[in-house]
């Protein structure tokens, strides 16, 4: 900080900040807020602060002053002049400051894993964010909004909002300074940003009226060389470059219309030149027209009929279903062309060439088609056959099914008859049986 404030200097005054109080005021209007962070925060404020910015305020107040002991030796007085001057040189240079404190982000390391405090804080890229302490998470959300809050956009003197090309310019000319001189001059810097913006600036718009004019010039229907015309094409640049000067330029309302006005006198001198050789000029982008058109509605074309229907004939999985698809994508390409091509007899004859295509890629279309449809009938077919054997398997195991009940089941009267042969057998050998003893007795 006081290595900064050595380096930084106010206007054109060549005298040290550190040295001038009275440049203070102006130092604020170019740095930024400050907020002091200080991590892994477990000390107690002292008794009578109670908030990070106290305590802070308190850090940042001088000790060498007339009430330091004389006993103070020369070496420690030294020392603390230094980091006095290190504390004013905050106070002085920053207008709004502030502190946050953030206590550590472990609070129980066993519950991470951990045996300790230290360990934990040594792998704490490895400790999921949920997991952390819930004081810490509580006190980075209130962090982020501390600095979002405190964050504002970079304006110039009066109040003008930069842009990131204004910036980028800033940036360099601080870099210059600090690399020549090892000073920075703040308001010498903006003063050269302010002038190098305008100046790129004028030369964009300029760079947009001299293209929007070969435009205009040279679009195929502008066949005439007319002094209205090229009024009419004049007006039509113009305004299309003062939109570049209206979002670029820095200044005043007042400083940006007198830019304006300088732009337009050196309009007043290209278009005087460009009236003094308008018939050349017309006679030179007819010969580039008929060029650069036919080399535009080639390209177009091509395009086209590469994602439209080339990609379609050839790529894998991107066949046409159809003839009638094929006849939509053909409709649609030359639908596109139209709309997007530069309209003229080039434009038509390029098409014609590609009717040659289309017709031919048709027919190729038409055969390949009739080979499918006659492959989809063979098929249905094959599917049919396949049906009807399917069907006559199904009915012939179900025939099967219905004789193989029938066996078993003639199969079951057999036993059961053959049982009942056997039961009467049984019945009339006990009869003899019976008679065969009567007889005997």
């Amino acid at each position: 900080m006081l290595d900064l404030n050595e380096l930084i200097q106010s206007g054109s005054d060549t005298s040290k900040i550190s040295n001038s109080q009275n440049n203070s005021a102006t130092l604020f209007e170019y740095l930024p807020q400050f907020l002091w962070v200080i991590r892994d925060f477990t000390l107690k404020f002292p008794e009578g602060i109670t908030t990070a910015r106290d305590y802070m305020l308190q850090a940042l107040t001088t000790e060498l002053d007339s009430s330091t002991p004389k006993k103070v030796s020369l070496r420690m007085r030294k020392e603390l002049a230094e980091v006095d001057e290190i504390r004013r040189t905050i106070v002085s240079s920053f207008n709004n400051i502030d502190c946050h404190t953030m206590p550590l982000p472990i609070s129980n390391p066993e519950a991470v894993g951990f045996p300790d405090v230290p360990s934990a804080m040594q792998a704490l890229d490895t400790i999921p964010y949920e997991k952390l302490s819930k004081n810490f998470l509580q006190t980075m959300e209130e962090f982020n909004s501390k600095a979002f809050s405190m964050l504002s956009l970079k304006r110039l003197k009066d109040g003008t909002l930069m842009n990131g090309t204004s910036f980028s310019h800033l940036v360099k000319i601080y870099a210059n300074q600090i690399n020549s001189s090892g000073i920075v001059r703040i308001s010498e810097a903006y003063q050269y940003m302010v002038k190098e913006v305008a100046q790129k600036t004028m030369e964009q718009a300029i760079t947009k009226y001299r293209k929007y004019m070969q435009y205009l010039l040279r679009h195929p229907d502008n066949k005439s060389a007319s002094d209205s015309f090229l009024n009419h094409c004049n007006l039509v640049s113009f305004n299309k470059s003062i939109e570049i000067l209206r979002r670029d330029l820095l200044g005043t309302t007042n400083q940006i219309e007198n830019a304006i006005k300088n732009f337009k006198k050196n309009i007043i001198h290209l278009n005087h030149e460009q009236q003094l050789d308008k018939n050349c000029v017309f006679a030179e982008f007819s010969l580039q027209n008929s060029q650069l058109i036919a080399k535009e509605n080639e390209e177009l074309i091509k395009t086209l009929w590469r994602d439209t229907v080339e990609l379609r004939l050839t790529g894998e999985g991107a066949e046409f279903a159809s003839q009638y698809d094929y006849s939509e994508a053909t409709q649609k390409f030359a639908r596109d062309y139209f709309m997007s091509c530069i309209p003229g007899k080039q434009a038509n004859e390029l098409y014609i060439q590609y009717c040659d295509k289309i017709q031919q890629n048709g027919q190729r279309m038409q055969w390949i088609f009739r080979q499918k449809e006659m492959l989809a009938n063979q098929v249905l077919q094959s599917e049919a056959e396949t049906n009807r054997i399917k069907q006559s398997s199904a009915e012939a195991i179900q025939e099967a099914e219905r004789l193989f009940n029938d066996i078993e089941g003639i199969q079951n009267k057999h036993h059961k008859f053959q049982n009942e042969l056997e039961e009467k057998l049984r019945l009339k050998e006990r009869e003899l049986s019976r008679l065969r003893d009567r007889l005997w007795h």
